[in-house]
């Protein structure tokens, strides 16, 4: 799946992606208790290439999946919730054949 085609879905789930200087992660996504998910990106990976691919599908696997969880969270929580991100972002960005 082409970039272009990620922020089409970003943008038709009604999920707004900004610009934010995240120099430890490259990305994050939040989720409001009303479901509502916006996704920042840092500069570094907006690449228009497979950093800004792998960062935005991965975010939009958090956000398409509810997958969240907060800082207090045990380890094996967390990376439950990152599993299912990177589940529906192989599964979205990879074609099977």
């Amino acid at each position: 799946m082409e970039i272009p085609i990620l922020y089409a879905l970003a943008q038709k789930q009604t999920i707004p992606v900004y610009r934010f200087p995240l120099p430890q992660t490259g990305s994050m996504s939040l989720m409001e208790p009303d479901g509502t998910c916006y996704i920042g990106m840092d500069d570094r990976v907006l690449d228009g290439g497979t950093q800004e691919r792998m960062h935005l599908g991965h975010e939009l696997g958090h956000c398409m999946t509810g997958s969240f969880y907060n800082r207090y969270a045990a380890v094996d929580c967390r990376q439950r919730h990152e599993n299912q991100a990177n589940k529906w972002t192989i599964q979205t960005l990879i074609p099977v054949e």
